[in-house]
C-alpha cells in the first residue's frame, strides 16, 4: 500500500512540475486584426481650426459684439459640414444688466435615437483676449471632429456637439 501512495505521490510531483514547466514557455504571437479605418484626426487641422476661431473672434465674453457673431458663425460651419444646427438663445441677468446668452446646438442623426453629447464653451473670459486655450481649443476640436464625423455616415449613435455660453459667468445653465 506505501508502494502505491509512493508512485501516486511521484506522478503527482511530476504532474505539478511539467505543468509549471509547461507555464513557463513563451505564448504563441497574438494575432491581431482590425477593421478600423486610419485615424482621421489632424492636430494641424484642429490647430488651424483653433487660430481662425480665436483671431476673427477675440473678446467674445458672453455679451460682448462678438458672442453673438461667434455663435452664428460656428452655425455655419457646422451647417456646411451637413449638420442640423440651431441657436438656443435666451437672458439673463449679470450684475443687474440682461445679457443674451447663446447655445449653438448641432446634431447628427445616427442608427439609434440614442445620443453621445460633446461640449465645449464659446465664450471667454473677459480677463484675456482671444481665449485660445478657454476655450478656442475645444471649440476647434468640436469643428475638426463635426468634420471627421459628418464623412462617417450613417453612424450608430445621433451625435449632439453643444457649443454652450455663459460657461465664465457665476450660474451654470443646463438647457
Amino acid at each position: 500500500m506505501q508502494y502505491k501512495q509512493s508512485i501516486l505521490f511521484q506522478i503527482l510531483i511530476l504532474f505539478v512540475l511539467s505543468s509549471g514547466l509547461l507555464g513557463c514557455q513563451s505564448p504563441s504571437p497574438l494575432q491581431v486584426s482590425s477593421t478600423f479605418p486610419p485615424l482621421q484626426f489632424s492636430g494641424e487641422r484642429a490647430a488651424a481650426l483653433e487660430k481662425q476661431f480665436v483671431h476673427q473672434f477675440p473678446l467674445r465674453a458672453s455679451g460682448q459684439p462678438n458672442s453673438p457673431r461667434a455663435a452664428a458663425w460656428l452655425k455655419g460651419q457646422l451647417i456646411k459640414k451637413g449638420w442640423k444646427c440651431q441657436i438656443d438663445s435666451w437672458e439673463v441677468v449679470n450684475y443687474s444688466k440682461p445679457v443674451t446668452l447663446r447655445n449653438v446646438v448641432a446634431m447628427l442623426p445616427g442608427k439609434s435615437t440614442r445620443e453621445i453629447v460633446v461640449m465645449a464653451h464659446h465664450d471667454q473670459s473677459p480677463a484675456t483676449v482671444e481665449g485660445a486655450d478657454n476655450d478656442g481649443s475645444g471649440i476647434s476640436l468640436l469643428l475638426h471632429l463635426s468634420e471627421i464625423f459628418g464623412t462617417e455616415q450613417p453612424l450608430p449613435y445621433t451625435l449632439v456637439f453643444v457649443a454652450t455660453d455663459g460657461e465664465e459667468g457665476q450660474v451654470l445653465i443646463m438647457v
